[in-house]
């Protein structure tokens, strides 16, 4: 149903079908994450988190698409997106070693990221909702050390 039938669409459904026409380039999703960045800049000191080690993963992910990054592309389950992510982070990304391929935690830390970032989108109305469930929430145990007294008592002097 569009204006060409002559029927006039409420105003959520035209926003809606503008913002599906300006995501399929791509300038919806990054716009997004800008003004998300610069909303976390003025409330978290630093935003690294999201500013520069998940949009560093997010273009790289996009230069291994060969197309930019969408809500559309997010928000399917099965979709190319998430494949190129994580075959990106798991197997591309340089660790803080050099060599290639996160661990999980860090892999974990940069799905929780984006939801982050996603939440935001959908309460500032940038894109309509959609479900989350099939982003990956991965954590590994990590081996917990504690300090003996005569290392704790040698880091009070």
């Amino acid at each position: 149903q569009t204006l060409a039938q002559g029927i006039i669409p409420d105003s959520a459904k035209l926003k809606a079908m503008i913002l599906f026409l300006d995501d399929r380039s791509g300038s919806v999703f990054w716009e997004a994450f800008d003004a998300f960045c610069a909303a976390k800049r003025r409330v978290v000191r630093d935003n690294g988190d999201y500013d520069r080690s998940l949009r560093k993963h997010l273009m790289l992910t996009e230069k291994k698409m060969g197309k930019p990054i969408t809500f559309d592309d997010v928000s399917r389950k099965n979709g190319h997106f998430f494949r190129a992510f994580d075959t990106y982070l798991t197997t591309e990304a340089l660790n803080a070693k050099g060599k290639h391929g996160l661990s999980q935690n860090t892999i974990g830390k940069q799905y929780k990221c984006l939801k982050v970032f996603l939440n935001w989108c959908f309460e500032q109305e940038r894109t309509k909702p959609f479900s989350m469930a099939h982003f990956r929430n991965v954590t590994e145990d990590v081996d917990t050390v504690f300090l003996t007294n005569d290392e704790l008592q040698s880091l009070e002097k």
